[in-house]
């Protein structure tokens, strides 16, 4: 008995749909088979066949789809479901999430995600979710104009679908350059490199050091580069991420790129190479928006009487959120007139 239902299977794959507990089998393999044979009450079987004008849509959608017909076979709804399945499952995590994509692209990920019969599938939820009238098999007449702006509709969200994790590198990579002041173009990563590179030596903080280490590795390709430093930004993957993770990035790397090129002030201002200095890049900004960005340097001689200083006034402002009051405004009014 099992021989001749495998035959059987096998001459009709084209036209019979397999459930498992009510789920879309894709294909019917071995394990699947055993366990038909073991539980049968728990599969289900539907014949497709086509009628009206639905040939005609399998028949775009295969050369849409670019696929080839089966010498000797007539075109099947299965023949034409089956790829795109695959393709929906190979989807990356990303790819499946997000919502930077159309309404159109995120309808027929749905659709093809939660698709439990290929006739109602191809036929009635794709063409809904693209914004055309279902196919039924009792239309009178061919309506080729609807088809094809069902067919074109169909492959152009499967593509984007299926770039939206290129897509959103490219954005990733244009909030990096935006956020280390750096025009796009050819030179831009070779340029943010080397800005990490000469920053290395310096640099004693392990997320920026990080973050330079990641930017300044000219070993990896664009993809993998971006992926890199995307992946320490958020400590995850960009294949792995949400919508939300992609706004959670833009502004950690904000403020990272902020961090280093307040680093990049002290290393490279004129008397920045004397090994007998200290210093510090005090940055303070006012509610109206306007800012005191200045480089303080410290020489050695000056240690003990700053450290005297320092007690000094620890001692008359015990309170932290007063001491930083009375300091800031002390800074800006010191400072803005230097």
């Amino acid at each position: 008995m099992s021989i001749i239902l495998a035959i059987f299977f096998k001459a009709n794959e084209s036209n019979l749909a397999v459930y498992e507990r009510g789920s879309f089998l894709q294909k019917l393999g071995g394990a699947e088979f055993m366990r038909l044979m073991k539980a049968p009450e728990t599969f289900a079987l539907q014949w497709c066949e086509l009628a009206g004008d639905r040939v005609e849509v399998l028949e775009e959608l295969r050369k849409a789809l670019g696929l080839q017909r089966r010498p000797g076979r007539s075109l099947e709804v299965l023949d034409i479901v089956t790829p795109l399945c695959v393709r929906a499952a190979q989807l990356t995590e990303y790819s499946r999430r997000t919502d930077a994509v159309s309404a159109l692209a995120q309808q027929v990920r749905r659709a093809l995600l939660d698709a439990t019969d290929p006739g109602v599938l191809i036929f009635d939820q794709l063409p809904s979710a693209c914004g055309i009238p279902p196919f039924t098999a009792r239309a009178a007449k061919s309506d080729r104009g609807r088809v094809r702006a069902y067919v074109l509709t169909l492959t152009r969200t499967l593509g984007e679908l299926e770039e939206s994790l290129v897509a959103l590198r490219v954005r990733l990579r244009d909030a990096l350059f935006t956020a280390l002041d750096l025009q796009g173009g050819p030179t831009a990563r070779q340029r943010a490199s080397a800005r990490a590179t000469s920053l290395l030596e310096t640099v004693r903080d392990p997320q920026v050091r990080a973050f330079c280490l990641r930017l300044s590795d000219d070993a990896l390709a664009e993809d993998e580069w971006i992926d890199s430093v995307a992946s320490f930004v958020l400590s995850k993957p960009p294949a792995r991420w949400t919508s939300a993770d992609e706004q959670s990035y833009s502004e950690t790397v904000m403020r990272l790129a902020r961090t280093l090129r307040r680093v990049e002030a002290i290393v490279f201002a004129p008397d920045a190479r004397s090994s007998d200095t200290d210093a510090y890049h005090l940055v303070l900004t006012r509610p109206d928006g306007t800012e005191l960005d200045r480089v303080i340097r410290l020489h050695p001689s000056d240690e003990a009487r700053l450290a005297a200083l320092e007690r000094q006034i620890l001692a008359l402002l015990p309170d932290p959120a007063v001491a930083g009051a009375v300091i800031s405004r002390l800074a800006w009014r010191t400072l803005s007139d230097s």
